[in-house]
């Protein structure tokens, strides 16, 4: 944590002094994703939450050209489990959690118009996250399975990384009621991956707001309102390489499916008070003993009091 507050100040330290003195909240956005709400069940990239506060100057409706006019505090938790939580199967994959923190600054490059998103920080894996603590006791209560001891034991151990970040898109206008967005992201970390897609939205669309990408299941959520009320269809695909994933551990065996798949589509709606969206994504397998891919659902609701 000490390394994302001081990150965080370092960033605001290269912005200018009379810029800096603006600075301010922007906005909150959030994202929960389960793979029950999808498929029914409670395997692989089983479970995982992403939020985002948003600090800067007044926001003006788009992304200013300056680096650290927009600056995102990121957190995150995910939880993957192999396909029975009592009794793996051998072969499937170890359980595992994983918290991320980090500063990410938003900005847009004029010559190309395109929206980068660039971030580092430090991603944390093993018992010491507390989260298969907090998956049992939030199972227990709804009545759920629990994993069992010998699961939770064989769990990838605790370890520490530094991330680094990036993401490039560039939004599309395809008329007064659709648009796409073709993006580029990579990452280095726990896992080590580049991808490449698009998202297509459909209906109302909002001119003003900020979206960010949820890192599990590449769709996206609002991080800043804007000022206009929309009900949109969202739907968007990618495909990335994997080169490295402390998920997948090469010593414990596994067969790393390098190739990957993810595929997407949401409804969104956004209120003068409330907004909403919910969607669902396929993910395609990512090891060779997985012997389909899976379908996670997603969703989010705020109210502005």
């Amino acid at each position: 944590m000490r390394m994302i507050v001081g990150a965080a100040l370092a960033l605001l330290s290269m912005a200018p002094a009379s810029h800096a003195q603006d600075f301010g909240f922007l906005g909150f956005g959030y994202q929960v994703a389960n793979d029950f709400v999808g498929d029914g069940h409670d395997r692989w990239r089983t479970g995982s939450a992403q939020a985002s506060v948003m600090l800067g100057r007044d926001w003006n409706g788009r992304l200013a050209m300056q680096y650290f006019d927009t600056l995102e505090l990121r957190a995150s938790a995910e939880i993957v489990a192999p396909d029975n939580l009592d009794s793996p199967a051998k072969g499937d994959r170890s359980y595992a959690g994983v918290a991320r923190f980090g500063v990410h600054s938003h900005f847009n490059e004029q010559l190309s118009d395109t929206d980068f998103d660039i971030g580092l920080g430090i991603e944390v894996i093993g018992p010491q996250t507390k989260l298969d603590e907090l998956q049992a006791n939030f199972h227990r209560m709804i009545g759920s399975s629990v994993a069992s001891d010998s699961t939770r034991k064989g769990q990838i151990g605790d370890d520490l990384s530094a991330y680094g970040h990036i993401e490039a898109a560039r939004t599309m206008e395809l008329g007064e009621s659709a648009r796409a967005i073709p993006f580029v992201e990579g990452h280095a970390g726990l896992e080590t991956y580049a991808r490449i897609g698009a998202d297509i939205e459909i209906g109302g669309l909002v001119q003003d707001e900020l979206r960010v990408r949820d890192y599990t299941t590449g769709q996206t959520y609002t991080a800043i309102r804007g000022t206009s009320s929309a009900l949109t269809l969202i739907a968007g695909a990618d495909i990335g390489y994997t080169g490295s994933s402390a998920l997948l551990p090469d010593n414990a065996g596994y067969d790393l499916v390098q190739e990957r798949a993810r595929v997407r589509s949401g409804l969104m709606w956004r209120g003068q008070q409330s907004a909403a969206t919910f969607g669902l994504t396929y993910l395609s397998k990512e090891f060779d003993n997985q012997d389909e891919g899976q379908m996670l659902g997603s969703f989010n609701f705020t109210y502005k009091f």
